[in-house]
């Protein structure tokens, strides 16, 4: 959905949450009162594209991991589009079961289906 890695401010958030299509749905991870990041999911026919995102200061403590399988236990039929130069995202979808389909040298695509 989406390949940027640009910092996204919070109107930039609230902007985009207001106007998003009904094909999407948006979760917020909290942590306590701290909002630790995002999962979106966008269908695309009888799969959903997936994209989360964690706040750097929540990162390897869990939180991405838990937004993949909850998205696991909605959809059958994932599939995640992911920067080459991601390693700790492409080691996460790895690790939940995504199988690796194809890159074109600068995105890489992984799918869970089941």
């Amino acid at each position: 959905m989406t390949n940027s890695t640009a910092p996204v401010g919070y109107w930039q958030q609230l902007r985009f949450f207001l106007r998003k299509s009904p094909d999407i749905q948006l979760y917020i991870a909290w942590i306590g009162t701290m909002r630790a990041g995002y999962l979106l999911l966008r269908r695309d026919g009888e799969a959903y594209l997936i994209t989360e995102a964690v706040d750097e200061s929540f990162r390897r403590s869990g939180v991405a991991a838990r937004m993949v399988a909850f998205a696991q236990e909605r959809c059958g039929d994932l599939t995640a589009e992911i920067l080459l130069q991601n390693a700790p995202s492409i080691k996460l979808h790895q690790a939940a079961g995504f199988e690796f389909v194809r890159d074109d040298g600068r995105v890489a695509t992984y799918r869970f289906k089941r």
